[in-house]
């Protein structure tokens, strides 16, 4: 599981599953979004770095998952279930380097 840390107080933890990658968002402080998982496949994976290097918005089908580059950050919002609230993470140019390379070397996509 990699580690990622967005300007926010929040924590992205990124793990291979068996059909993909699972999204975990941890928030410090409590509550029913204190952790949210979204899974992407491979397929959408395979999707989300294809418009990202296209320089295109990357919108999940089945989840509310949103994804883009402004310059050199990487933005994510997601759906707090249970909540209704829309988070959005902005990562530095090495978080973002460092996201990217994770998910362009996953053997899922290989």
């Amino acid at each position: 599981m990699n580690e990622f840390f967005p300007q926010q107080d929040i924590k992205l933890n990124l793990k291979i599953v068996e059909q993909g990658v699972l999204f975990l968002f941890h928030h410090p402080n409590g509550g029913p979004g204190d952790l949210v998982q979204v899974r992407q496949s491979w397929l959408s994976v395979h999707s989300l770095l294809s418009r990202l290097r296209k320089s295109r918005t990357y919108c999940a089908r089945d989840v509310p998952l949103l994804v883009w580059k402004e310059g050199e950050e990487l933005h994510i919002k997601y759906h707090i279930p249970d909540d209704l609230a829309v988070e959005e993470c902005v990562f530095t140019r090495a978080e973002t380097g460092r996201i990217l390379a994770m998910l362009e070397g996953l053997p899922g996509l290989n």
